[in-house]
Parts: C-alpha cells; sequence; structure tokens
C-alpha cells in the first residue's frame, strides 16, 4: 500500500516537469528576442521593431509567472486557483504592454504627421522624419514569426495534455507576439519598398499594440470566470461553450 501511495504521489512530475521545459524554452527564446529586436530595431530604424521587442520582453517575465504559477498549482488543495491567477497575472501584463506601447507610438504617429502636414517643402521634410528601416529589420521580423508561433504550437500542446490554464495563456501570450511580428514584417518592407510611407512604421506598432491589448482582454475575461466559477463545474462548462 506504502508502495502503491509513493508511486501516486510522484505520477505528476513528469507532465509538469514538461510544463517547466517548455517554459524555459520559452524564456531561452524571449530573451534572444527581446534584445535581438531591440538591437536590430534600433540600429536599422524600425519603430515597429523596437515595439515587438518590448512584446518579447513582456513574455519573459510572463514565462517566469508561468513558471511560479505551475509550480505553486502542484500543491493539490491549490492547484485550480494559482492556474487562474496566473493567467490574470499574465493578462494583466499584456494589457499594460498595450497600453504603454500604445501610447508611445500613438505620440510618435501624432509628431510625424504634424511633420508631414507642416512642412513647407519636401526636403525639409525628408530631414525631419526617421530613416528609412533596413533589411535587417526584416530577417529579424522573420526569426521572431517562425520561433513564436514554434513556441505557441509546443506550448499550447504541453498546456492541453496537462490541462494547464496558465500554460496555454502563456502560449497565447506567443502567438500574440507572432502576430506583432508580422505587423513589423509588412510595416519594415512597406517602408523600404516606399520610403514616402515610412509613417506605416509607427501605425504599425500602434495596431501591434491593440492586438497585445485585445489578447491580454480576453485571457482577462477567461481568468476573472474562472476565478469566479471555479468552484461551479456547471458553469465552468457553460463559460467555455
Amino acid at each position: 500500500m506504502n508502495m502503491h501511495l509513493e508511486h501516486s504521489h510522484h505520477a505528476p512530475l513528469p507532465q509538469s516537469k514538461q510544463a517547466d521545459r517548455v517554459t524555459y524554452t520559452g524564456a531561452a527564446v524571449n530573451l534572444f528576442l527581446s534584445v535581438g529586436k531591440g538591437a536590430v530595431g534600433v540600429s536599422c530604424n524600425s519603430a515597429a521593431l523596437v515595439a515587438d521587442a518590448g512584446h518579447s520582453l513582456s513574455d519573459l517575465f510572463s514565462d517566469f509567472i508561468t513558471l511560479v504559477a505551475v509550480r505553486m498549482g502542484r500543491h493539490p488543495n491549490g492547484h485550480g486557483k494559482f492556474e487562474s491567477i496566473g493567467s490574470l497575472c499574465l493578462a494583466l501584463i499584456l494589457l499594460t504592454t498595450g497600453l504603454s506601447m500604445g501610447t508611445i507610438f500613438n505620440r510618435r504617429l501624432i509628431e510625424m504627421l504634424s511633420i508631414q502636414f507642416n512642412s513647407q517643402s519636401t526636403a525639409n521634410m525628408a530631414q525631419l522624419m526617421p530613416e528609412i528601416p533596413t533589411y535587417p529589420c526584416l530577417i529579424m521580423a522573420l526569426v521572431s514569426i517562425l520561433s513564436k508561433e514554434w513556441l505557441y504550437r509546443i506550448t499550447r500542446k504541453v498546456g492541453e495534455k496537462i490541462n494547464s490554464q496558465v500554460v496555454i495563456a502563456n502560449a497565447w501570450h506567443h502567438r500574440s507576439d507572432a502576430y506583432s511580428s508580422i505587423v513589423a514584417l509588412f510595416s519594415v518592407g512597406i517602408a523600404m519598398t516606399f520610403p514616402s510611407l515610412i509613417i506605416v512604421d509607427s501605425a504599425a506598432g500602434l495596431i501591434a499594440a491593440g492586438m497585445i491589448g485585445m489578447t491580454g482582454f480576453e485571457i482577462l475575461v477567461e481568468s476573472i470566470k474562472e476565478l469566479g466559477f471555479s468552484g461551479n463545474k456547471k458553469w465552468v462548462e457553460r463559460i467555455r461553450v
């Protein structure tokens, strides 16, 4: 009997280690992307890529929150609440990131529109407007899209396998970063092809911020539902349907 109890106590560990492993993998990728996109965005003149670097940095923070929530959730009496609280924290990080990025790029967009409308000559406008993004921005954005979509898929697979809400929420955080990288890729491509449309780069940063905020809002609503009705399985099933 003692052997049976010991075995049953340790049985969940392999699955929880899967959550640790996939989250550590995500953290390593997010560290690389936040540094890489920030450096390339600044040196190669892409506001959208700099914004995308900020998103990857928020993903790095969410990875640590996921690790804490998963480990605390291993306690049999606190699993559901810790998972929901972890998802709530991830949602708040996304909302804060989206709001701060949106504020920065809204201000930048207004400044660029003001330059376009108030410049008396094309030469003056060219001197005041930011420089055109270069090819490394395209490469970095593409690397981000591919790596974040891969992280989304492997993280969601683990989250569904171990039935972890916070791991699944972190997977969607990865995908929201992939979406913002797609926006960055197209904005850089447009700015390089049509230099007169450099303003699109800042507009793309604003769009990416909105997408991040929407993802955070969706996770926030689901987390609040789970926290409010987690004790009633029928309500949970109705909410999920």
